[in-house]
C-alpha cells in the first residue's frame, strides 16, 4: 500500500510538472510593433496581419503614414489593435502616383532589355528616395516616436522595401524583428533559393541555360547596386552596421508567397510562408447597382482590374480591350475598375466602368466567370480562393514572376500587354470558357489554398513567441557566417576550375615534352643511321 501511495504521489508530481510546463509555454499576448513602407498594399497586408494578431490576443499597433490608404477593416477592429499615421509630404504615396504608374507602364511597353533594365532602376531609385523621406519623417516625428518608445514592445515587423531604415527603430529599442516581404533576393537571407531555379525575372522554376544565366547576373548586378546605394544610410542611421548585416539581422522573415499560387521553395526555420494572408475573406452582398448590372449577364461577368495602372494605359491598348469586351463574340459582361469612365463604351452597355470595385466580393460571387488583372500578388491570392481563372497582363515588378508561377499552375493565361490585339483578347476568353482545364486547375489551387489547418497569423504568432521565450541563436543556420560567393560555391567551383586548368596544363606540357623528346630521339638516330 504504501508503495502504491508513493507511485501515485509520483505521478500525480509528474502531472503537475507538465501542466506547469504547458502553462509557461503557452501562447501568449505580445506587444508587437508593424512598420510597412508606404505603399498601399503593403500597408494592407501589415494591417491585415495586425488585425488577425490582435484576435489571437497579441497586442498590435501599425505605424502608418498619413497618406496612405487606410483599410477597410481597420474600423471594426478595436479590441487589442491601434493604427498610428505620421505626417508625410504629398496626398498619395510616390509609389502610386501618376507619373510612377507612368514609368512603369514604360518598362512594360521597352521593347530592349536593357532599356527595360534601366528604366526598372530608374523608378526603384526614385521610389525608395521617398520611403527613406517617409522613414526620416517617422523618425523626427517626436510625438508618435515617443508614443513607440512607451509601448513596451517586445517585437517589430519591418517592410524590407525600407528595412534599412526603419530597423533602426527595434534596435533602438533593443527588441527582436522580423520583415514581412516578398521573397525577392531570399538568398541575402541566407535561403538556398539560388538564381538556377528561383527567378526575379519572370521565368518559370524550370529555366534554361540561358536564362539561369540572365538571372545570376541580373541578381548579382542589382544585389550589389542595392547594397551600395544603401550603404550611405545604413552607415548614418545604424551605427555602422552593413546592409546586408541589418538584412540578417532580423530574427523571422515572413514571405508573401504559397504553393497554390507559385513554386515549391525551400524554407528555413526562421522563415514562414504568409501567402495566404488575404485569402479566406467570405464575399459580401454587392451594391445594388452592381448587383442588378451583373445578375442581368445570362453568360456571366468578367472582372477587370489593372491595380495603380489603370489610368496610365495608352489609347490604342485600351482601344484593344474596348474592342474585344464589346465584339458580339464576347457573351459576357465586363466590370472595369478605371476612373476614366468615358473610356469604353458599347451600343449595348455590356461595360460598367467603375472607379471603385469590391474586388473580392466580386471574386466570391458565381456569376463572375474570370479575372482579368495586372498580375499582382493580392489579385491572384483573392482569384485563386474564389476559384476564377485569370488573364494576366503583367507589368513591373513581382507581377512577371507572379504571371509565370500562376501559368505554370494552370490557372491563367499570360498575356504580353506591348503586344497583343483584340482578336488574341478574344481567343483566350473564349478559350478560357470552352476549355474545363483553366477551371479545374483553379479549384485544385484553391482547395490546396484553403486546405491549410492553421491561419497565417496562428504561424506567424507562434514563430513570435518562440523567438520572444527563447531568441533566435538555435534558428540560424551557419550559413549567416558565408560571404554571398561562399553561399553560392563559387570558391569550391573557382578552386576546381583552377585545379582543372592546371591538370589540363600539366598534361599538354607532358605530352608537349614527351613528343619533343620521341621527335629528338627518333631525329638523332635517323642521323646515325645515314652516318
Amino acid at each position: 500500500m504504501v508503495s502504491k501511495g508513493i507511485c501515485f504521489a509520483k505521478f500525480v508530481f509528474e502531472l503537475l510538472s507538465v501542466i506547469s510546463i504547458e502553462m509557461t509555454t503557452s501562447v501568449f499576448g505580445a506587444k508587437i510593433l508593424f512598420v510597412p513602407v508606404n505603399v498601399h498594399s503593403h500597408v494592407l497586408y501589415f494591417s491585415r496581419l495586425a488585425a488577425d494578431l490582435a484576435e489571437l490576443g497579441h497586442v498590435t499597433t501599425v505605424v502608418a503614414p498619413s497618406n496612405a490608404r487606410v483599410p477597410h477593416f481597420i474600423a471594426a477592429t478595436e479590441v487589442n489593435f491601434s493604427y498610428i499615421t505620421y505626417e508625410v509630404d504629398g496626398v498619395e504615396p510616390f509609389s502610386s502616383s501618376r507619373q510612377v504608374a507612368e514609368d512603369r507602364l514604360k518598362y512594360a511597353l521597352s521593347s530592349s532589355v536593357w532599356e527595360g533594365y534601366m528604366l526598372a532602376r530608374s523608378t526603384k531609385a526614385d521610389v525608395d528616395d521617398h520611403y527613406e523621406a517617409d522613414c526620416i519623417r517617422l523618425l523626427g516625428n517626436d510625438h508618435v516616436m515617443q508614443q513607440v518608445r512607451l509601448g513596451e514592445y517586445q517585437f517589430a515587423v519591418l517592410d524590407w522595401l525600407a528595412a534599412h531604415c526603419y530597423c533602426t527603430i527595434p534596435f533602438s529599442l533593443g527588441i527582436p524583428y522580423g520583415i514581412l516581404s516578398t521573397s525577392y533576393y531570399a538568398w541575402w537571407y541566407r535561403v538556398p533559393r539560388l538564381p538556377s531555379f528561383s527567378s526575379s525575372l519572370g521565368y518559370t522554376d524550370r529555366m534554361t541555360f540561358g536564362q539561369r544565366l540572365k538571372t545570376f547576373i541580373l541578381d548579382i548586378i542589382q544585389s550589389t547596386q542595392l547594397a551600395q546605394r544603401l550603404a550611405t544610410c545604413v552607415d548614418r542611421l545604424t551605427h555602422d552596421r552593413l546592409f546586408l548585416d541589418v538584412v540578417q539581422s532580423a530574427s523571422l522573415w515572413f514571405f508573401l508567397e504559397h504553393v497554390a499560387v507559385g513554386y515549391a521553395q525551400p524554407q528555413m526555420p526562421n522563415t514562414v510562408a504568409v501567402g495566404d494572408l488575404m485569402a479566406g475573406r467570405p464575399g459580401k452582398p454587392l451594391p445594388r447597382e452592381l448587383e442588378e448590372f451583373m445578375s442581368a449577364s445570362k453568360d456571366g461577368v468578367i472582372a477587370v482590374s489593372f491595380g495603380s495602372n489603370h489610368d496610365v494605359l495608352p489609347q490604342d491598348i485600351v482601344g484593344k480591350l474596348c474592342d474585344a469586351f464589346c465584339d458580339r463574340r464576347n457573351r459576357l459582361r465586363v466590370v472595369w475598375k478605371t476612373d476614366n469612365t468615358g473610356m469604353c463604351r458599347c451600343d449595348d452597355e455590356r461595360i460598367k466602368l467603375t472607379p471603385w470595385m469590391p474586388q473580392n466580393d466580386m471574386l466570391a460571387d458565381p456569376i463572375v466567370q474570370m479575372f482579368i488583372s495586372h498580375g499582382g500578388f493580392n489579385s491572384i491570392v483573392e482569384s485563386v480562393y474564389h476559384a476564377k481563372p485569370l488573364i494576366i497582363f503583367p507589368i513591373f515588378g513581382d507581377q512577371p514572376t507572379n504571371a509565370a508561377g500562376a501559368v505554370y499552375k494552370g490557372f491563367a493565361i499570360r498575356m504580353n500587354i506591348a503586344h497583343f490585339s483584340s482578336e488574341s483578347l478574344l481567343s483566350v476568353i473564349n478559350m478560357m470558357l470552352t476549355d474545363p482545364f483553366y477551371k479545374r486547375r483553379a479549384q485544385l489551387s484553391s482547395a490546396i489554398l484553403r486546405g491549410r489547418s492553421d491561419t497565417p497569423a496562428q504561424r506567424v504568432s507562434a514563430m513570435i513567441d518562440h523567438v520572444i521565450k527563447y531568441g533566435d541563436r538555435h534558428l540560424r543556420t551557419a550559413a549567416f557566417e558565408l560571404s554571398t560567393l561562399q553561399l553560392i560555391m563559387f570558391d569550391i567551383f573557382a578552386v576546381l576550375v583552377a585545379a582543372a586548368v592546371v591538370i589540363l596544363v600539366v598534361a599538354i606540357l607532358v605530352c608537349y615534352c614527351v613528343c619533343r623528346t620521341c621527335y629528338g630521339f627518333r631525329c638523332t638516330r635517323n642521323k646515325s643511321k645515314a652516318e
